[in-house]
């Protein structure tokens, strides 16, 4: 009776956590709805009925969208562990996963092995029915194996029997076959198969965020392909049909590729008015909600390691307290050492929870703060005015700016980023600043005692803010030339960077045209993270010329 009376509370708490996670799927929070489907996944002690699958299934996806890839793979393993002797229908999704992995990963040889597993087990429930969604994935995996001749050989031989195939079916077949025509160069192929597949996604019933991410990339490839055939208007029209979607009810993947169309079909058609301004300000808030994310998802990350590492604690006291129980003798000690160790575990869970979540307050308002939108929306009009007197120089500081932007909106999601791809983002915006104020400053970067094989990786845009307040206050008024040093060298456990300048230098003591919030947020970073403080000094004069500035300061590293 205890037995029953105890599946019977798992099964409930499985489902109350799992109708959780769904309705906060809906609402398009993820964080929140990957909390719920885990929660519900440790109710599960076998799987026995297809509910229990499809709380794994959800849990997958909610991990995959997240690109938490190593938690995908441990989720698979579970899953497989749980699964009964014989049970084929469980184990194809257990061959699903392991073979979507792989692809997410790119080991397409492994993958290729998954899905031959996948058919073995879905021959041996039903080996008469057509497997599309295996075989469209195995063709998948066999282009990109570079056996091309198979991809289409099995593509081909669905379109014969598309009548037996659903609607779902017919639009990864479509689509599929439109991406490789795509990346064949055979476009107009690719264009008749895109719109095949874009009208079974509309016919097809789906989740409303499911459909509305199909009909997204579909457009946003249909209109790729129209930049491609410089179709320009048509470009736009699909476009705007992802716009009239709205960002909110898509994947973040497709936010992403059409904001990068809308900025590449921009250049390319010429088109230099106010709707650059509208188009920044629609990155600037997609970047803010992503960063929101963020910080959402680490939270709830978080949270669960606490919750792990809580349960951990408790079943450890449980069990100390059934050894004392057995010890009579000892109650007494054991009691009160008991409660020492319960207390200061719970401390330091709480001290350590309240630092990361500080951690990540400050990380938070340190990415919010890596660029001033002065400055981009000064670049942009300084192309505009430029327009007119030199159109193919103003083309080509616009392709500058968008790639900068790029770089700050990739490099503001990881923690640490390549100290190549760091530097070059500051030269990049060194030469849109020189854009703004030709011949007023020259710049050199140097790296020394680094080893290009090391592959040193630092946390993005810490240099931006210091380098911007030498060219907007330190060459503020100067009649000479100005100039910019930039060195990197290792200094035991970290890198040291130096920034100094030629400028008009720190006029007095009470002088704090040298600071700003960009700064003050770098400086408490840094002093976190390395011990040290950044040092801001006059430079005295020396061989740059003038009175000048040296800025300095350590920074972490990681080696890939």
């Amino acid at each position: 009776m205890r037995k029953d009376a105890q599946f019977e509370m798992d099964s409930l708490s499985m489902e109350n956590y799992f109708l959780l996670g769904e309705h906060f799927s809906t609402k398009q929070k993820n964080d929140s709805a990957f909390y719920y489907y885990f929660k519900s996944t440790q109710a599960i002690d076998t799987i026995s009925n297809q509910r229990e699958v499809d709380i794994y299934y959800a849990t997958y996806y909610k991990l995959k969208a997240l690109s938490k890839f190593g938690d995908c793979y441990a989720l698979a393993s579970e899953f497989e562990k749980k699964i009964p002797p014989r049970s084929w229908k469980y184990f194809v999704y257990a061959s699903f996963f392991r073979e979507n992995i792989a692809k997410s990963e790119k080991k397409f040889e492994i993958a290729l092995n998954h899905n031959k597993d996948r058919l073995g087990f879905l021959n041996k429930i039903d080996e008469t029915k057509i497997h599309g969604s295996a075989l469209i994935s195995r063709a998948d995996i066999y282009y990109y194996l570079k056996k091309k001749e198979r991809t289409y050989a099995i593509l081909d031989s669905l379109i014969l029997q598309e009548q037996k195939l659903d609607r779902n079916f017919k639009r990864q077949l479509y689509g599929n076959y439109a991406v490789y025509m795509y990346f064949d160069n055979q476009f107009e192929e690719s264009l008749r198969f895109n719109q095949k597949a874009l009208e079974n996604i509309r016919a097809h019933a789906a989740p409303d965020f499911e459909k509305n991410t199909s009909l997204a990339t579909a457009y946003a490839n249909i209109a790729e392909i129209h930049i491609e055939l410089k179709n320009y208007e048509l470009a736009q029209k699909y476009i705007d049909s992802i716009y009239r979607i709205g960002f909110e009810k898509i994947s973040r993947k497709i936010v992403r590729s059409t904001l990068n169309y809308q900025l590449r079909l921009q250049s390319l058609s010429g088109k230099i008015d106010m709707s650059n301004n509208r188009l920044l300000d629609s990155i600037f808030n997609y970047q803010d909600r992503l960063y929101q994310k963020k910080y959402n998802e680490e939270l709830i990350a978080l949270k669960i390691e606490t919750e792990k590492k809580e349960k951990i604690a408790a079943e450890r006291q449980a069990t100390e307290i059934r050894n004392i129980q057995l010890r009579n003798r000892m109650i007494v000690l054991s009691i009160l050492l008991l409660l020492i160790i319960t207390i200061g575990t719970m401390f330091f869970f709480i001290r350590k929870y309240r630092t990361e979540k500080k951690h990540l307050y400050l990380q938070q308002r340190l990415l919010r703060a890596q660029m001033s939108p002065h400055f981009m929306f000064n670049t942009l009009s300084s192309i505009h005015n430029l327009m007119s007197a030199n159109t193919e120089k103003a083309s080509k500081y616009l392709l500058k700016f968008s790639g900068l932007l790029r770089l700050v909106l990739e490099n503001s999601l990881v923690n640490y980023v390549d100290i190549d791809s760091e530097l070059d983002s500051i030269k990049q915006y060194l030469e849109l600043q020189l854009l703004r104020f030709p011949d007023r400053f020259t710049y050199e970067i140097a790296t020394h005692d680094l080893s290009p094989e090391s592959n040193y990786s630092i946390p993005p845009m810490l240099l931006q803010p210091f380098v911007e307040n030498a060219i907007e206050h330190g060459f503020s008024g100067i009649d000479y030339p100005g100039k910019i040093q930039i060195s990197m060298t290792k200094k035991n456990k970290y890198l040291q960077c130096v920034i100094e300048d030629n400028g008009r230098g720190i006029q007095d003591s009470k002088d704090t045209s040298k600071r700003s919030i960009s700064t003050e947020l770098i400086s408490e970073f840094l002093e976190k993270t390395t011990g040290a403080n950044v040092e801001i000094s006059p430079k005295n004069g020396d061989n740059l010329g003038g009175p000048g500035v040296v800025v300095s300061f350590l920074i972490p590293y990681k080696i890939n």
